[in-house]
């Protein structure tokens, strides 16, 4: 759902920019008129979509029973101690996450799309990172 909200929300931010070119007439006629139209079918399409899995969302249960989550898969009980242990690491791993990311938040565009994923590759990956001094 998000990435569609974005994917919307990027399509409008193309129409309007369409729009506002072709005012002033930097565009000419037709080729405004035509890329708003392609423009109009793409956010209509969009929009469906997003309705669509806007009710697939709602038509699913709000809980569901373990048993049926994990057919076939053993359930594990992990002890208080352990579960106490995995939680703190996974909020200190979830904060170290945000800390990059305000790091990188200045130098990367495209932070609430794919900053997560972005750190998440980085920190995955056995290679060494080095900042370019490209502008840009």
């Amino acid at each position: 759902l998000r990435r569609m909200r974005a994917q919307l929300g990027k399509l409008r931010a193309n129409y309007a920019a369409i729009t506002l070119a072709a005012r002033p007439r930097r565009l000419p006629r037709t080729a405004a008129q035509q890329a708003k139209e392609k423009l109009r079918t793409e956010i209509a399409q969009s929009k469906a979509r997003l309705e669509k899995l806007q009710a697939q969302h709602h038509a699913l249960p709000r809980r569901v029973p373990l048993a049926e989550a994990q057919k076939g898969q053993a359930v594990v009980k992990l002890s208080t101690e352990r579960k106490h242990l995995t939680n703190v690491l996974k909020m200190v791993a979830y904060h170290m996450e945000s800390d990059l990311l305000e790091l990188i938040r200045p130098h990367y565009k495209r932070v609430e799309e794919e900053g997560r994923t972005f750190i998440q590759a980085a920190l995955q990956d056995a290679a060494d990172l080095e900042r370019s001094n490209v502008p840009g």
